[in-house]
Protein backbone atom coordinates (compact mmCIF):
# COMPACT_ATOMS: atom_id res chain seq x y z
CA UNK A 1 0.00 0.00 0.00
CA UNK A 2 1.26 3.50 -0.84
CA UNK A 3 1.16 6.22 1.81
CA UNK A 4 1.49 9.97 1.53
CA UNK A 5 4.07 11.16 4.01
CA UNK A 6 2.30 14.41 4.82
CA UNK A 7 -0.95 12.88 6.08
CA UNK A 8 -0.23 9.15 6.31
CA UNK A 9 -3.33 8.23 4.33
CA UNK A 10 -3.40 5.37 1.86
CA UNK A 11 -3.50 6.53 -1.74
CA UNK A 12 -5.73 4.71 -4.16
CA UNK A 13 -5.60 4.75 -7.95
CA UNK A 14 -8.37 7.35 -8.16
CA UNK A 15 -6.33 9.75 -6.01
CA UNK A 16 -3.24 9.10 -8.12
CA UNK A 17 -5.20 9.89 -11.27
CA UNK A 18 -6.46 13.14 -9.74
CA UNK A 19 -2.92 14.09 -8.69
CA UNK A 20 -1.79 13.45 -12.27
CA UNK A 21 -4.55 15.66 -13.72
CA UNK A 22 -3.71 18.40 -11.21
CA UNK A 23 -0.02 18.29 -12.16
CA UNK A 24 -0.80 18.21 -15.90
CA UNK A 25 -2.98 21.31 -15.60
CA UNK A 26 -0.28 23.22 -13.72
CA UNK A 27 2.36 22.13 -16.23
CA UNK A 28 0.15 23.21 -19.14
CA UNK A 29 -0.83 26.60 -17.64
CA UNK A 30 1.87 27.99 -15.33
CA UNK A 31 1.48 31.64 -14.30
CA UNK A 32 4.06 32.81 -16.84
CA UNK A 33 2.07 31.24 -19.66
CA UNK A 34 -1.12 32.88 -18.38
CA UNK A 35 0.52 36.30 -18.64
CA UNK A 36 0.84 35.84 -22.41
CA UNK A 37 -2.15 33.58 -23.07
CA UNK A 38 -3.95 34.63 -26.25
CA UNK A 39 -7.71 34.76 -26.57
CA UNK A 40 -7.49 31.81 -28.97
CA UNK A 41 -5.59 29.81 -26.31
CA UNK A 42 -8.09 30.87 -23.65
CA UNK A 43 -11.24 29.81 -25.49
CA UNK A 44 -11.63 28.08 -28.84
CA UNK A 45 -14.35 25.69 -29.93
CA UNK A 46 -11.96 23.68 -32.10
CA UNK A 47 -9.22 23.25 -29.48
CA UNK A 48 -9.37 20.68 -26.75
CA UNK A 49 -6.39 22.31 -25.06
CA UNK A 50 -7.76 25.78 -24.37
CA UNK A 51 -7.65 27.09 -20.82
CA UNK A 52 -11.46 27.06 -20.52
CA UNK A 53 -11.66 23.49 -21.84
CA UNK A 54 -9.08 22.36 -19.30
CA UNK A 55 -10.83 24.09 -16.39
CA UNK A 56 -14.28 22.74 -17.27
CA UNK A 57 -13.61 19.39 -18.93
CA UNK A 58 -10.11 17.99 -18.52
CA UNK A 59 -10.08 18.70 -14.78
CA UNK A 60 -13.67 17.59 -14.16
CA UNK A 61 -12.50 14.83 -11.80
CA UNK A 62 -11.17 17.61 -9.57
CA UNK A 63 -14.66 19.05 -9.20
CA UNK A 64 -17.29 19.83 -11.77
CA UNK A 65 -18.31 23.27 -12.98
CA UNK A 66 -20.63 21.97 -15.70
CA UNK A 67 -23.94 23.71 -16.13
CA UNK A 68 -24.92 27.26 -16.72
CA UNK A 69 -23.78 29.02 -19.83
CA UNK A 70 -20.39 29.64 -21.38
CA UNK A 71 -20.66 33.21 -20.11
CA UNK A 72 -19.20 31.84 -16.86
CA UNK A 73 -15.78 32.17 -18.57
CA UNK A 74 -16.35 35.90 -19.05
CA UNK A 75 -15.72 35.57 -22.79
CA UNK A 76 -16.04 32.59 -25.10
CA UNK A 77 -15.84 31.67 -28.75
CA UNK A 78 -19.27 31.18 -30.27
CA UNK A 79 -20.13 27.81 -31.73
CA UNK A 80 -23.20 28.45 -33.89
CA UNK A 81 -25.84 31.03 -33.08
CA UNK A 82 -26.16 32.64 -29.71
CA UNK A 83 -28.97 34.57 -28.14
CA UNK A 84 -27.90 37.83 -26.61
CA UNK A 85 -28.56 38.47 -22.95
CA UNK A 86 -28.83 41.65 -21.00
CA UNK A 87 -25.35 42.82 -20.07
CA UNK A 88 -23.57 40.93 -22.86
CA UNK A 89 -21.95 41.83 -26.16
CA UNK A 90 -21.00 39.81 -29.22
CA UNK A 91 -19.04 40.37 -32.42
CA UNK A 92 -20.46 37.19 -34.03
CA UNK A 93 -17.23 35.32 -33.24
CA UNK A 94 -16.97 35.86 -29.49
CA UNK A 95 -19.50 36.75 -26.81
CA UNK A 96 -18.70 38.33 -23.45
CA UNK A 97 -20.10 40.21 -20.49
CA UNK A 98 -20.15 43.91 -21.37
CA UNK A 99 -18.81 44.82 -17.90
CA UNK A 100 -15.40 43.60 -19.08
CA UNK A 101 -15.21 45.87 -22.11
CA UNK A 102 -16.70 47.09 -25.36
CA UNK A 103 -14.51 44.96 -27.64
CA UNK A 104 -13.40 41.35 -27.36
CA UNK A 105 -9.79 42.52 -26.97
CA UNK A 106 -10.64 44.83 -24.07
CA UNK A 107 -12.88 42.21 -22.44
CA UNK A 108 -10.28 39.48 -22.70
CA UNK A 109 -7.51 41.74 -21.39
CA UNK A 110 -9.61 42.46 -18.29
CA UNK A 111 -10.59 38.81 -17.78
CA UNK A 112 -7.00 37.59 -18.17
CA UNK A 113 -5.87 40.31 -15.75
CA UNK A 114 -8.42 39.07 -13.19
CA UNK A 115 -7.23 35.47 -13.61
CA UNK A 116 -3.59 36.49 -13.17
CA UNK A 117 -4.51 38.50 -10.06
CA UNK A 118 -6.40 35.44 -8.75
CA UNK A 119 -3.43 33.10 -9.31
CA UNK A 120 -0.99 35.56 -7.73
CA UNK A 121 -3.24 35.88 -4.64
CA UNK A 122 -3.60 32.11 -4.57
CA UNK A 123 0.14 31.53 -4.65
CA UNK A 124 0.58 33.95 -1.72
CA UNK A 125 -2.23 32.10 0.10
CA UNK A 126 -4.13 35.39 0.19
CA UNK A 127 -7.42 33.62 -0.40
CA UNK A 128 -9.46 36.55 0.95
CA UNK A 129 -8.45 38.63 -2.08
CA UNK A 130 -10.08 36.07 -4.37
CA UNK A 131 -13.52 37.00 -2.99
CA UNK A 132 -13.22 40.48 -4.55
CA UNK A 133 -11.99 39.40 -8.00
CA UNK A 134 -14.58 39.97 -10.71
CA UNK A 135 -15.15 36.49 -12.12
CA UNK A 136 -18.08 34.14 -11.52
CA UNK A 137 -17.81 32.36 -8.16
CA UNK A 138 -17.87 28.79 -9.45
CA UNK A 139 -15.30 29.50 -12.16
CA UNK A 140 -12.91 31.54 -10.04
CA UNK A 141 -12.93 29.09 -7.13
CA UNK A 142 -12.22 26.20 -9.50
CA UNK A 143 -9.23 28.16 -10.84
CA UNK A 144 -8.23 29.01 -7.27
CA UNK A 145 -8.27 25.34 -6.31
CA UNK A 146 -6.22 24.40 -9.37
CA UNK A 147 -3.43 26.81 -8.37
CA UNK A 148 -3.68 26.50 -4.57
CA UNK A 149 -1.31 23.56 -4.12
CA UNK A 150 -4.46 21.80 -2.85
CA UNK A 151 -4.91 24.17 0.09
CA UNK A 152 -8.51 24.89 -0.88
CA UNK A 153 -11.58 22.72 -1.23
CA UNK A 154 -12.50 21.38 -4.64
CA UNK A 155 -16.17 22.22 -4.07
CA UNK A 156 -17.24 25.28 -6.04
CA UNK A 157 -20.99 25.71 -5.73
CA UNK A 158 -21.58 28.52 -3.20
CA UNK A 159 -24.68 26.81 -1.77
CA UNK A 160 -22.63 23.68 -1.03
CA UNK A 161 -19.91 25.72 0.68
CA UNK A 162 -22.54 27.53 2.80
CA UNK A 163 -24.10 24.20 3.80
CA UNK A 164 -20.75 22.70 4.84
CA UNK A 165 -19.53 25.83 6.65
CA UNK A 166 -22.77 26.05 8.63
CA UNK A 167 -22.15 22.53 9.97
CA UNK A 168 -19.29 24.08 11.98
CA UNK A 169 -20.44 27.69 12.33
CA UNK A 170 -24.07 28.55 11.66
CA UNK A 171 -23.40 32.18 10.79
CA UNK A 172 -22.95 31.94 7.02
CA UNK A 173 -25.26 32.75 4.13
CA UNK A 174 -24.97 32.89 0.34
CA UNK A 175 -23.40 36.38 0.54
CA UNK A 176 -20.67 35.35 3.00
CA UNK A 177 -17.09 35.41 1.72
CA UNK A 178 -16.24 32.00 0.27
CA UNK A 179 -12.67 32.29 1.54
CA UNK A 180 -13.93 32.54 5.12
CA UNK A 181 -16.24 29.56 4.69
CA UNK A 182 -13.42 27.51 3.19
CA UNK A 183 -11.24 28.43 6.15
CA UNK A 184 -13.88 27.30 8.65
CA UNK A 185 -14.46 24.00 6.86
CA UNK A 186 -10.76 23.21 6.43
CA UNK A 187 -9.85 24.19 10.00
CA UNK A 188 -12.48 21.77 11.31
CA UNK A 189 -11.32 18.79 9.24
CA UNK A 190 -9.08 16.30 11.00
CA UNK A 191 -6.83 16.02 7.95
CA UNK A 192 -6.88 17.25 4.40
CA UNK A 193 -7.21 14.28 2.19
CA UNK A 194 -5.93 14.39 -1.31
CA UNK A 195 -8.42 15.74 -3.84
Amino acid sequence: MIFRRDIQMPINNNELEKDKIYAEFNNEFPLEKLRNLTLEEYTNTARSNSFCYWVETKTEKLGSIWGGSAYKFGIFKIDGEIKGRKGTLSDNEYAWYSKYGKSREEAYTNIRSNIIRLVEADQKENFEEIDSIDLGNVYKWKIAFLYSNKKLLNIYLPEAIVYLANKYDGNFNINSPISKMQQVILSNCDSRKSI
